[in-house]
């Protein structure tokens, strides 16, 4: 049975450990950039507040120069956005849950930008 993976950020940054990642050295992840975990891992991690769930899948690193991306990965980004800012007003005076929503729309923006050049 394969191993369910899920895609995460950390809110202020974090470092994996190898044995998760079953690399030889230990992971560090720069804030809100995303990156593939072990699902079991990864919940772990959202439950203690220390990472987000993130519809943004990780990318590895190519050297070279990157494909254009398609107008409905565009798209797909922008309506990403919208979401989010919608979901920071509606958290409203909650601030827990408005700090989440502006992480993952920090994220969301930060994804955007990128496929945009």
């Amino acid at each position: 049975m394969a191993k369910k993976e899920i895609t995460i950020a950390f809110r202020n940054g974090g470092t994996i450990p190898a044995a998760v990642l079953k690399t030889q050295k230990d992971v560090r992840v720069p804030a809100h950039e995303p990156i593939s975990v072990p699902e079991v891992y990864g919940r772990h991690l959202i439950e203690d507040r220390f990472a987000y769930e993130t519809d943004v899948k990780a990318q590895p690193s190519k050297k070279g120069s990157p494909a254009k991306p398609s107008e409905a990965d565009i798209t797909e980004a922008e309506t990403a956005v919208v979401d989010a800012r919608a979901a920071v007003e509606a958290a409203g005076d909650d601030l827990v849950a408005k700090a989440d929503a502006e992480a993952n729309l920090k994220a969301a923006e930060d994804a955007l930008a990128a496929l945009k050049g």
